[in-house]
């Protein structure tokens, strides 16, 4: 699932639930692994691409998901590219939103929300 360019939200909380009902074992330096390379390269893509807050709000849902499981997330690499690419792209969406535009203000909201997730806040 982690290893799709899209990634199916609805079908990886139910193999989470799944998995937690079922009691079963996973391997959870695996999964850390490939949803640590999946969060790098998503939130690279976010901060890299034109403003899309669908897929901020796909990644803070996904990042989520993930953090309700017992892998281990090494998001070193999403910490560093969240906040050095993360300070350009907050100031000019705060801008707008400043200034009135709905679609920056839920881009700034949804991108503060990711933040959370990757435990990164942006002043």
């Amino acid at each position: 699932v982690l290893e799709e360019d899209e990634l199916d939200l609805e079908l990886l909380g139910s193999l989470i639930k799944k998995a937690q009902h079922l009691k079963a074992p996973i391997d959870t330096d695996t999964i850390g692994y490939v949803a640590s390379a999946w969060a790098n390269r998503k939130i690279e893509d976010i901060l890299t691409g034109p403003p899309d807050l669908g897929a901020i709000e796909r990644a803070r849902d996904a990042l989520k998901l993930l953090r309700s499981t017992p892998a281990k997330l090494n998001l070193w690499k999403a910490q560093n590219i969240y906040f050095s690419a993360g300070r350009k792209r907050l100031s000019a969406e705060r801008e707008k939103a400043d200034k009135g535009d709905e679609v920056s203000r839920k881009w700034v909201e949804a991108f503060n929300d990711l933040g959370n997730q990757v435990h990164v806040k942006i002043s």
